[in-house]
């Protein structure tokens, strides 16, 4: 989570690059994309193809800013040009 605060908050009374040390790895957690049946894809290659060819028009829900699932949802959009609408936290 310390590396996701660098990223959310301007003042941290902590360098996070300087001051924190990787000790081990306690948690995986594994991540889906889920689209609704009308979307017309099958693939992820798919669904890169369509979000590329419709901006803005992708919703991605996560369970809030700066957790597990919305930091992936970014990296993904980062890595392949997408243009998704972060819809906040989905329902609980």
């Amino acid at each position: 989570m310390n590396a996701i605060n660098a990223t959310l908050y301007d003042k941290l009374n902590f360098n996070f690059i300087r001051d924190i040390a990787p000790v081990a790895s306690i948690a995986r957690d594994p991540f889906a994309i889920e689209v609704h049946p009308s979307v017309p894809v099958k693939t992820v290659p798919e669904f890169i193809v369509y979000a590329k060819a419709n901006p803005r028009k992708i919703n991605m829900a996560s369970s809030g800013n700066g957790t597990s699932p919305h930091a992936a949802g970014e990296l993904f959009k980062m890595m392949t040009g997408g243009r998704s609408v972060s819809a906040g936290a989905a329902p609980r």
